[in-house]
């Protein structure tokens, strides 16, 4: 009788403990769409931008998550994706007169298309051969850009000014990036849901028994490949928007890839919050290193980046209570 009650007594705390927990994944994500909503229409231009760059590095950081975090290949150059997305945005509306709405989706098909591409030969390759590659390809779209001109070689592209006030259009880019965010963030989860994504998690985990399962290994990691700069793209095409301008060095630079990087290592390879968490805490500790250690904040956020690995190598979203579901 006794072993009866301690049994039921476990079942009910366990089922009010689960319960807690859906109720939270329900209420944190509803408060922060709330916030998200409606505290920017009250923030001056400054933590606008810082927000929107949190968006922005959240929303790479989880495209990037696709092929490192769930496939499992780590991929140093996935910021060419984010180029080629801007870049052809920024070709359709100076030179054709392309709705910036209707960019969005072409310049993630672009880079899409490219990818699937290149990845045939690249995803051939293994481990660091792989990471070494991806960056070989970024610098080498980056010095084809700058010699073609109907990119703008070195000169770049200028895109006309919209004809908005400057908080507005701060807040349409804000709004903007969030929603690219949220599409991308929905996608992942219907993905990570999905045969391809079982498929893919099972390349990560062992690739060779994979394959002897009867997973085709190839199509599946070149469609991450392509899933993972179908959103790079999209969101390099509202970054050009949103500077009014855009050159090689720009497009493709390797500082913002180190940023997303860094974002998903921080907040947890594999899962949906980690980039998400790891974007708003760069971000954050980037800005109260910049403020107080001026000359040596890059030195200082790299340390701090490594003690995160170090000590908490699933993540900051191994702290969370749904420990990174």
């Amino acid at each position: 009788m006794t072993d009866r009650l301690t049994v039921h007594a476990r079942g009910r705390a366990s089922g009010s403990a689960d319960a807690r927990r859906k109720l939270l994944l329900v209420l944190l994500p509803a408060c922060s769409l709330l916030v998200l909503l409606v505290v920017p229409q009250y923030l001056n231009s400054y933590w606008l931008r810082v927000l929107t760059q949190v968006l922005m590095i959240a929303a790479l950081a989880s495209s990037w998550n696709v092929v490192a975090g769930i496939c499992g290949y780590f991929s140093f150059g996935n910021v060419v994706f984010f180029g080629i997305g801007a870049y052809t945005t920024a070709v359709l509306m100076s030179q054709f007169d392309v709705p910036f709405l209707v960019t969005i989706p072409l310049g993630g098909i672009v880079a899409a298309v490219f990818a699937a591409l290149t990845g045939l030969p690249l995803l051939r390759l293994r481990g660091h051969y792989f990471a070494i590659a991806t960056l070989g390809i970024n610098l080498g779209v980056r010095e084809a850009v700058t010699n073609v001109d109907w990119t703008g070689g070195g000169k770049g592209i200028w895109l006309q000014i919209p004809d908005m006030e400057p908080h507005a259009f701060s807040l349409y880019v804000f709004y903007m990036m969030g929603a690219i965010l949220a599409v991308i963030v929905a996608g992942i989860i219907l993905l990570q849901r999905s045969r391809a994504g079982y498929a893919m998690r099972a390349i990560r985990g062992n690739e060779t028994s994979a394959a002897v399962l009867g997973i085709n290994t190839t199509f599946y990691k070149v469609l991450a490949f392509a899933i993972s700069a179908l959103f790079s793209g999209m969101v390099g095409s509202i970054y050009i928007f949103w500077m009014g301008y855009v050159e090689p060095s720009q497009g493709f630079d390797m500082a913002i890839n180190i940023q997303f990087v860094m974002a998903g290592l921080m907040g947890g390879l594999g899962t949906i919050a980690g980039p998400l968490l790891g974007a708003a805490a760069l971000q954050i500790f980037s800005e109260l290193i910049w403020s107080h250690f001026l000359q040596i904040h890059l030195g200082v956020l790299g340390l701090l980046i490594v003690l995160v690995v170090l000590f908490m190598p699933n993540g900051l979203v191994s702290l969370m209570p749904w420990r990174g579901k």
